[in-house]
Parts: structure tokens; sequence; C-alpha cells
């Protein structure tokens, strides 16, 4: 049996009396870091069906075993628990390596506010393997994981008791990126898609992210029970910010899937409409646009470009947001980046 008392001090005290357990008493800087600790000891008693020995016994302040894991061993567990169920796993692990190449070494219990400010440091003055210097946003990315990392640590693996604060909480972050402003427009679509075989599925995804604003996951993703060619409506059951949406299609995205449809028949409404990896999509896209002579394009800027032309073409606010997902009018502003001429023609 457990009670959890407020201190003078403010501090939160747990005392547990269990039926073949010794009496264990232990304080939290905060309420919530008691509850969470109370439930890991009931949990583990359970799949135990013992005395949890040395957990909790001889000394429930600082557990020997967990004392000693290093920010690589804390990371493996991470990835196992909490980053196998994120969508955007495969992108995480990979954003691990840079962490766990230059802290991995490091006690999690050792970790203080410096090493996490000379880590931003180096990683903001380093090269990725692209060739290009690491950007604002990518560390700022790194840390919010190894922030995350920690605060699971304190609350849902016990550990507070020898890591007394987040220390990345304490740490000023970088600046993120200026939003890009480059758009796409339809003669340089010209130009890239001639450079692209009309065989390769890469065709028709390029051109549908650039008429629907479809991240490239989300068009990777669709197959062909989702698509109603007659409504001219497109169902995504996944997306980004986790909530499906359906996407309306224009003439000219309605062309693109019903020309695929015929030159790519199924009888299994399962299957998706482009088979072919994600990643050799952008490859064969930003391929194109160095033969091209566009060497300033990314694939994401197709979105970008869609949204734009949605707005110009007299959509309002809310009817583009529900086209492109975007939850609130700052996003969608930062992806909106009207043309100074059309602008400069509905003034008069």
């Amino acid at each position: 049996m457990a009670s959890i008392r407020k201190l003078p001090s403010g501090s939160w005290n747990v005392q547990i009396r269990h039926k073949g357990c010794p009496a264990v008493s232990k304080t939290f800087p905060s309420k919530k870091e008691a509850t969470a600790w109370v439930k890991q000891f009931n949990s583990e008693l359970t799949a135990q069906g013992r005395p949890l020995q040395p957990l909790f016994a001889s000394h429930p302040s600082c557990p020997s075993a967990n004392a000693k894991a290093t920010l690589a061993e804390a990371l493996q567990r991470y990835s196992k628990e909490i980053t196998v169920n994120k969508r955007g796993h495969k992108e995480e692990l990979y954003r691990m390596r840079p962490i766990r190449k230059n802290l991995g070494h490091l006690l999690m219990a050792e970790i203080q506010p410096h090493h996490i400010a000379q880590y931003r440091d180096f990683r903001l003055n380093s090269i990725n393997p692209r060739g290009t210097k690491v950007t604002g946003d990518t560390v700022r990315r790194e840390l919010a994981l190894l922030s995350h990392l920690f605060n699971i640590a304190r609350v849902d693996w016990g550990w507070a008791s020898f890591i007394e604060k987040n220390p990345v909480s304490l740490v000023r972050k970088p600046q993120p990126n200026k939003s890009r402003s480059r758009r796409v427009t339809e003669e340089e679509l010209k130009l890239i898609l001639d450079l692209i075989p009309q065989a390769s599925p890469a065709y028709p995804v390029v051109q549908l992210a650039y008429f629907t604003a479809m991240r490239r996951g989300e068009i990777m993703n669709i197959a062909w029970e989702d698509v109603d060619l007659e409504s001219r409506v497109v169902y995504l059951p996944i997306t980004k910010n986790g909530d499906p949406r359906h996407c309306p299609l224009s003439t000219k995205a309605l062309s693109v899937l019903r020309q695929w449809k015929q030159e790519n028949p199924t009888d299994h409404p399962r299957d998706k409409l482009f088979k072919i990896n994600p990643d050799t999509v952008s490859h064969v896209f930003t391929d194109a646009c160095r033969r091209a002579g566009l060497e300033d394009v990314r694939f994401h800027d197709l979105r970008h470009s869609a949204t734009s032309n949605f707005i110009e073409q007299g959509l309002s606010i809310m009817e583009a947001s529900s086209i492109t997902g975007h939850k609130s009018f700052t996003m969608l502003k930062r992806y909106t980046h009207l043309n100074a001429s059309t602008l400069a023609e509905k003034l008069g």
C-alpha cells in the first residue's frame, strides 16, 4: 500500500508498505513524479510476483544499475519503447546517430547543461552527409529528442532519483530556419517532368504533389480503394498531423490519376497506387532538377507551390487549409508565398 504526502519543503514523499517487500520511502520534487514511481513499483511487483530486489530495497533513492546507464543505453531503450511507435521512427533513428556518436559515452546521471550546449555548438558547425551545413532546425529536432528522452527517463522509468533535472530544458535552442520562399513555376515543372521517364511512378507522384499539395508520404500511402474518381476525391488515412482528410482533385490531378489507372490496372483495391520507394522518388526528382539547372529546388517545394497557387486562384484560407491539412493559419502562412505581380493585378 502506498501513501503520498506533501512535505513542508514542497517536495512529495512516498511511503510503500507491501506484504513480502521491505518498507520503502522516497522523496520527489513533484507529485506527478511520485505517482509515476508508485505505478512503476506496483507494475514491476506484479510482473515479478515477488519483492523487488535490489531495485527498491537497499538504496531506493539511487538504483545502482540504472544510475550507471549511459546515454547510448538510454537511447537504445527509448528506441525500443518509444520511437518504434512513431510514424517517423526511421527519421528519428537516423536523428539519434550524431547524438549517440558524440554523447553516447556519458552517463545519464552525469550529463549537465554545458554538455548539451557544447553538442549544440558542435552540430551547428558540422557538415551533414549531403555536404551542406547542419541547420538550426536539425539541431532543434535533435535537442527535442534528447529532452523527451530525459523526461521519459525521469518520469516513466523512475530515474528521477539520480537525474535531478532535464539538462536540455536549461539550454538555449538555435533559431529556427527561415521559411523557404522557393516556388516552382509551371514552366519549371515541365522542365523537370521532361527529364523523368513517363513510365516511372515518380512522374505522376511529382504531378500530384504540384497539383494537390499532398506530401510525398501521403501520396505514397494512397491505395486504389482511397480514390473516388467520380467524386474527384482522394481519402488520406495517414497524414503528418495524425488526422485523416479528404483531398479534392483538380481537373489536372484527376487526369493524372485516370491515365495512371488506365496504364496500371489492378483487381486489388488495397494495392498502392505507386509501387516505388519514397526516397527513390526524391532522388529521381533531385536528379531531374539538377539536369534542368534548378539547383535550389526541393521536392517539398512542390507543396509550397501548390498551396500558394490555391490562394492565388481565389480559395479562402479555410478552403486552402482543408485541402493542405494545415491546422493553423501560422503554418499555412509559412507555406504560402504569393506572387507580387499577381497581387498587383488584383489591386487594379
